[in-house]
């Protein structure tokens, strides 16, 4: 599985024993100083029955007609993006922000 996102949601998602955070606010915070708009990159090894379990769960709330289909597939979301372990970071110049 690989994700990216803001660094607040990408740290709530990730596996502290692998992620040095000190290390990334560092980066982060040097970054945003020179105005760069940055997203944090990672990835969640998964096995195939986990894959599989979880896909099965998506595709439900995928096909599911009605008022909670959006809250289904928020769920299928935050089951599967955990324990992420960060990969890196992007800083890029965004002129429209």
């Amino acid at each position: 599985l690989l994700i990216k996102g803001a660094d607040n949601v990408i740290f709530d998602r990730c596996d502290e024993k692998t992620t040095d955070q000190k290390m990334l606010n560092n980066h982060l915070n040097s970054y945003s100083t020179e105005g760069l708009r940055t997203l944090l990159v990672g990835r969640r090894k998964l096995s195939n029955e986990e894959f599989k379990a979880w896909k099965q769960k998506y595709d439900n709330a995928a096909t599911t007609v009605g008022d909670n289909r959006k809250q289904l597939l928020e769920e299928c979301a935050e089951e599967i993006e955990k324990n992420i372990e960060v990969l890196g970071v992007t800083a890029i110049e965004d002129k429209l922000q």
